[in-house]
C-alpha cells in the first residue's frame, strides 16, 4: 500500500474535519454533546477554511494511491518572526462560529488555557507549530504519521524554528521517535461541564531550543491558567506555572504534557530573516584586518623588525662592555624582544595553519578528526606535533607545523647568540715597590730575628697598591739579596780533643775568653786555623761541668773579629763571588740522638751576595706572586781590600744598568760602604751561631747567635720547627733569608729622600663584555623565512578558494559553517560572522 503526500486545500476541508473527528473522537467529547450534524461539520469546515487560508499555515494531506482517498493530514503554523502576546490572543478570537452540538464553554476553557501555555512556553521566538496531525482510524499504524512529520522537522530544522506539539497520548510515541522529550503534564477538571476522566497529552519539540532535558516528571493538577510572562526559556515558566497551580483531589481530571526534543549536535537558533540582511559596507578595518591577511602580514613585519633590531644593537656593542641604561638592563632588552619576535612569529602561522583546515575540506570529503588535528596544530606545539606524526608525507599544513614546533628553543638561541664574557680591561694604575740604593734600615734586623728558629718564615711582601683584583706589571729590575749552597762532604773527620768551648751554651765567644773542653765528634781541619768542633760531644769544664751535644753549627768563613780568613779568600766553593756579604759553612744533624750514635753531619757551604734580580710580579685574587727572571751580581769597588782595619769596611757596591722605568732610562743600583758594613753585620748575626741541646730526650735546642756584639742572644726553639737541622732543607733555609732580606729593601725608604722607588703596572677589572655568536641566530633568520613562505602561499590559495572564505582560526566559522545551506550562504564572511554572532544564540544538546 502505497501514500501521497499532497498539499491540503480548500477542497479537502469536508474530508479533513470528517477523518478529525473520527481521529479524535474521543477526545471531541468533551468539547461535542454529540456527534455533529452534517449542518455542524459544515460550520466546523468553513472555521477550518481561515486556518487553511492563513498566510503561516502549511497543510499537507495523505493520500491512498490507490483509492484516491484522503486518509491522513497535517497543518502546520510556521511563525519565522515569532508572535507577540497579541498575536496570541487574536487566534482565540478567530473563531466565531460554531457548531450548534459543540460544547463552546469546555472549548473555549480548554483552548485558553492551551493558548497561555503556548505563550509561556513559546514566547516571542521563531517556532513551527503542529496545529494538528490526524491519520484516519483505518489508516494509523501503517507509517503515515511519519510521512506527515518529516516535512516539519526538516522545516525547522532549515531554519532554525522552535517546533511545538499539542499531542493526544496515543500521538507520544510516534512525536518520541523524532526526538521529543516530556517537559510537564497539566490536568483539567472536567466536571464542570459534567464529564468523567479525560485525558489529553502535549508536546513541544525544537531543534533548535534551548530546553535540554525533562522538566517535570509527575503530574501537577491544574484549575485554570497560569498568567505569566513570555519568555526564551520555556522550561524555566512551565516549572512556575506549575509551582503556582491551585492542587484538587486527582479525580475527574484531563492531563496535559509537554515534552522537549534535542539533537545530539550543536543548535543554534537564529533569526532567518538574517540572511536576507544586506551586505552593509564593508569599512577599512573590516576590508582588510578581518576578512583579509593585513594583520598577519603587519605580524610578521614586526617580528622581522624585531631581529633587525636585535642584530643592530648587538653589532654596535660588539667587542665592547655591556651597555648599562636607567632602568634597562641590556638582556632585558634583547630578551623582550626575542619574546616580541617569537609571539610576533607564530600568530600569522598559526592563523595561517587554521586557515588551511577549511582548505583541506574544500575539495572532496574528508574525515572529520582531520579538522581537529589541524585545528589543534594551529593552536600549540603539541597539536603541531600530532600533526606531524600523523602526516603520511610532507604538505603545506606540515611545513606550518614544523615551525611552530622549531620556535620552542627559539629562547635558547637568542640567549646563545649575545654572550657577555668577563673581560679583563686596563682600569687604572698600579704601583709596586722596588730597590735601587739601599740605606741600611734595622728593619732588616728584626726579620732576621723574627724567622731565625721558623721553617717558614713570617709573610713579608713588599708594598703594592692595585685597585683590583688583577694586576700587572712590566719586567723590572730591584737590588736584592742573593744566595746559593752547595754540599760539601768527606772534609769533617771525627776526633776527640781539647778544643775551645765557645760552642757551648752560655760560654764567652770573644777570642781570649772562653775556655777549652773535651769533645768528641766531627771536626772541620781548615788550613788557616786550630781545628773546630762541628757536631759532637762536650763537657763544659770550664762553666759548670755539664756535657752538652753540638747538634748544629753555622761557621763564617772569615772571622768576624780579625777578618781573616780561615781558607784562602774566604771560600771553598764560591771564588767568583766578588765580596760577598756572607759566605759560612753550615754543619747540621737531624737531632742530639743522631750526635750521640756519631753520625756525620750534613755539610754546606753557603754564600749571599749583592745582586739584580729582574722581576716578573703579578696580583691575582688580591695576593702578590713574584717570579725572579734573572739575576746578576753586583760587583765590589775594592775588591782585594775591601777592609781598612777589621772595623772599617772601605768598599761600595754599584751596578748601572739600563731601566726603562727610570726617567733617564738609567739606574745605579747598589749601596754604600758603610750600608754595605752594616749588611755584613745582619749575616753575621746567624753566621756564626751554634745550636746546642742539653738533654737527647728533649726535643729542643737552643740556638745562640750575634756572636760579635760580645752578648750572646739564646733562644730555645723546638726540633720541629728548627730550621737548622738536617731534617729541614737548609739550602732552603738559606734561600728564604735572602728573599726576606731583598723584600726587606723594598719595603725600606730611600734613607735621603725618605721616598718609596716603585714601578707602574696596570690594574685590570673583569668587565662583561657583548660578543655575537653568529651561528646562533641562524634559526630565527631561517624560521622568520619560512614563516614569510608559508604565510604567502596559504594567503595565495585562500584568495583563489571557491568554497571557503578567510575565516583563519575563527571559532564562528565553526558555528556558522555547521548548520543548514542557507545559513552558510548568509555568512559567507568573516566579517558577517561576527555581526551575526551578537544575535544568534547557540547551545550543545543531545538526542
Amino acid at each position: 500500500m502505497a501514500f501521497r503526500i499532497e498539499p491540503l486545500t480548500d477542497a479537502d476541508k469536508d474530508d479533513f474535519m470528517r477523518i478529525h473527528y473520527d481521529a479524535f473522537e474521543s477526545i471531541f467529547q468533551v468539547f461535542y454533546h454529540k456527534r455533529p450534524s452534517p449542518e455542524g461539520f459544515k460550520i466546523m469546515a468553513e472555521e477550518r477554511t481561515k486556518v487553511l487560508g492563513s498566510p503561516a499555515t502549511r497543510a499537507f494531506k495523505a493520500v491512498d494511491s490507490e483509492t484516491g482517498k484522503i486518509v491522513a493530514a497535517s497543518v502546520w503554523k510556521r511563525y519565522p518572526e515569532g508572535r507577540s502576546n497579541e498575536e496570541f490572543l487574536a487566534e482565540l478570537d478567530s473563531t466565531s462560529n460554531f457548531a450548534p452540538e459543540q460544547n463552546v464553554e469546555a472549548w473555549k476553557a480548554v483552548s485558553a488555557h492551551l493558548l497561555q501555555l503556548r505563550m509561556n512556553i513559546i514566547g516571542a521566538r521563531p517556532h513551527l507549530f503542529l496545529s494538528g496531525l490526524i491519520v484516519d482510524p483505518e489508516y494509523q499504524g501503517k507509517g503515515i504519521g511519519k510521512l506527515l512529520m518529516q516535512w516539519g522537522v526538516e522545516e525547522a530544522d532549515r531554519y532554525g524554528l522552535f517546533g511545538y506539539i499539542e499531542s493526544s497520548e496515543a500521538g507520544k510515541p510516534l512525536y518520541a521517535k523524532y526526538g521529543f522529550k516530556d517537559l510537564c503534564a497539566v490536568d483539567f477538571d472536567i466536571t464542570r461541564w459534567g464529564y468523567s476522566d479525560f485525558q489529553v497529552n502535549t508536546s513541544s519539540g525544537s531543534k533548535y531550543a534551548y530546553l535540554q532535558s525533562q522538566v517535570m516528571a509527575q503530574s501537577v493538577y491544574l484549575i485554570g491558567a497560569c498568567s505569566l510572562s513570555s519568555s526564551s526559556h520555556g522550561f524555566m515558566i512551565a516549572e512556575k506555572c506549575l509551582r503556582r497551580a491551585t492542587l484538587i483531589p486527582p479525580y475527574h481530571r484531563t492531563k496535559l504534557t509537554i515534552m522537549n526534543r534535542s539533537p545530539p549536535e550543536l543548535r543554534i537558533s537564529w533569526n532567518p530573516a538574517l540572511a536576507q540582511e544586506e551586505e552593509e559596507p564593508k569599512g577599512f578595518w573590516t576590508r582588510w584586518f578581518v576578512d583579509w591577511w593585513a594583520f598577519e602580514i603587519l605580524s610578521w613585519l614586526f617580528s622581522a623588525i624585531c631581529v633587525v633590531i636585535i642584530i643592530s644593537v648587538s653589532l654596535k656593542y660588539d667587542g665592547k662592555p655591556v651597555p648599562q641604561w636607567a632602568g634597562l638592563s641590556f638582556n632585558g632588552l634583547l630578551s623582550t624582544l626575542s619574546a616580541f619576535f617569537k609571539s610576533a612569529l607564530l600568530l600569522p602561522t598559526a592563523e595561517a595553519l587554521g586557515q588551511l583546515k577549511w582548505d583541506w575540506f574544500n575539495n572532496k570529503p574528508k574525515a572529520m578528526i582531520d579538522f581537529e588535528v589541524l585545528d589543534k596544530a594551529s593552536r600549540g606545539a603539541w597539536g603541531s606535533f600530532m600533526l606531524i606524526s600523523r602526516s603520511k608525507g610532507v604538505n603545506l599544513a606540515t611545513f606550518g607545523a614544523a615551525i611552530i614546533l622549531l620556535s620552542l628553543p627559539l629562547d635558547f638561541f637568542f640567549q646563545q647568540f649575545i654572550q657577555s664574557p668577563a673581560v679583563w680591561v686596563q682600569t687604572n694604575n698600579a704601583t709596586l715597590a722596588r730597590s735601587v740604593y739601599y740605606d741600611p734600615s734595622p728593619s732588616m734586623i728584626s726579620v732576621l730575628y723574627s724567622n731565625m728558629g721558623l721553617i717558614d718564615p713570617l709573610p713579608v711582601q713588599a708594598n703594592y697598591s692595585c685597585p683590583t683584583s688583577k694586576c700587572t706589571w712590566a719586567p723590572f729590575d730591584t737590588l736584592a739579596i742573593c744566595s746559593t749552597c752547595k754540599p760539601t762532604p768527606s772534609i769533617l773527620t771525627y776526633s776527640c780533643q781539647e778544643t775551645a768551648n765557645d760552642w757551648m751554651f752560655k760560654s764567652e765567644v770573644v777570642p781570649g775568653t772562653f775556655g777549652n773542653a773535651t769533645s768528641c765528634g766531627w771536626f772541620l781541619n781548615p788550613p788557616a786555623g786550630p781545628p773546630v768542633l762541628m757536631s759532637g760531644v762536650g763537657f763544659n769544664q770550664t762553666v759548670d761541668n755539664t756535657s752538652q751535644i753540638l747538634v748544629s753549627r753555622v761557621l763564617p768563613l772569615t772571622d768576624p773579629w780579625t777578618r781573616e780568613h780561615i781558607y784562602p779568600n774566604g771560600t771553598l766553593n764560591f771564588s767568583d763571588l766578588d765580596v760577598p756579604i756572607g759566605d759560612f759553612f753550615v754543619a747540621a744533624s737531624p737531632d742530639a740522638a743522631a750526635v750521640l750514635l756519631q753520625r756525620e753531619p750534613e755539610l754546606h757551604e753557603c754564600a749571599m751576595w749583592w745582586c739584580v734580580q729582574t722581576m716578573h710580579s703579578e696580583v691575582v685574587g688580591g695576593r702578590l706572586s713574584e717570579v725572579v727572571m734573572d739575576s746578576r751580581p753586583v760587583p765590589a769597588t775594592n775588591p782585594t781590600g775591601p777592609w781598612l782595619t777589621p772595623a772599617v769596611f772601605n768598599t761600595e757596591y754599584n751596578l748601572t744598568l739600563q731601566d726603562s722605568h727610570s726617567r733617564s732610562n738609567l739606574s745605579i743600583f747598589g749601596t754604600g760602604n758603610w750600608t754595605g758594613r752594616e749588611t755584613l753585620d745582619v749575616i753575621q748575626t746567624f753566621a756564626p751561631s751554634t745550636w746546642v741541646s742539653e738533654d737527647p730526650d728533649v726535643n729542643s735546642t737552643w740556638g745562640k747567635f750575634a756572636w760579635r756584639g760580645g752578648t750572646t742572644n739564646s733562644q730555645l726553639v723546638p726540633d720541629d720547627t728548627n730550621p737548622w737541622l738536617s731534617t729541614t732543607n737548609v739550602s732552603a733555609t738559606i734561600d728564604r733569608f735572602a728573599k726576606l732580606f731583598s723584600t726587606t729593601l723594598r719595603r725600606t725608604a730611600h734613607g735621603t729622600t725618605h721616598q718609596f722607588e716603585t714601578v707602574s703596572g696596570r690594574a685590570y677589572e673583569q668587565i662583561e663584555h657583548v660578543r655575537i655568536v653568529w651561528a646562533w641566530i641562524t634559526l630565527p633568520l631561517v624560521l622568520l623565512a619560512f614563516s614569510l613562505g608559508f604565510l604567502s602561499v596559504t594567503i595565495w590559495r585562500s584568495s583563489n578558494a571557491e568554497n571557503t572564505g578567510v575565516w583563519k582560526t575563527s571559532a564562528l566559522a565553526v558555528l556558522f559553517k555547521g548548520p543548514s545551506e542557507r545559513i552558510q550562504n548568509a555568512t559567507d564572511s568573516a566579517s558577517r560572522m561576527r555581526r551575526h554572532a551578537t544575535k544568534v544564540r547557540g547551545k550543545l544538546e543531545d538526542v
